[in-house]
């Protein structure tokens, strides 16, 4: 099996594809499922609330279905991803971000995920789909 950022998993591992898509699929119903109080709680992330932990979720989607595409990140990332700070870098760009609004990008995001990878027309690796 092979998972590459920018061309997903290999055609021979659709039953891995499947279940990470059922996954996904799934976590937004049950976060829907959470008042204003239980998303405003700690998560186990230690600095983070829940409402943070879904945004993150939100955020690497979208950083996940750009990449897919042959896009650059949404982030317009202009250092490598680390780990200690990058996501939080990437929660500051949605502080004002109503939890509907995340929850309706994730859904959409979600269901983008589930799609074989599209490239955008001047990426050169279009011509190898």
């Amino acid at each position: 099996m092979v998972l590459d950022e920018r061309t997903g998993l290999d055609v021979r591992s659709a039953p891995v594809l499947a279940a990470f898509a059922a996954q996904r699929a799934t976590f937004p119903r049950q976060i829907s499922a959470l008042d204003a109080r239980q998303r405003q709680a700690k998560s186990r992330c230690a600095d983070w609330a829940v409402r943070q932990v879904v945004r993150h979720v939100q955020d690497i989607a979208s950083n996940h279905v750009a990449r897919l595409a042959g896009f650059p990140s949404p982030f317009g990332a202009t250092k490598p991803f680390d780990p200690t700070s990058t996501p939080d870098e990437w929660l500051t760009f949605s502080n004002c971000e109503s939890p509907s609004r995340t929850m309706t990008e994730l859904s959409r995001l979600v269901v983008e995920e589930a799609r074989p990878p599209r490239r955008s027309p001047s990426d050169p690796r279009t011509s190898l789909l």
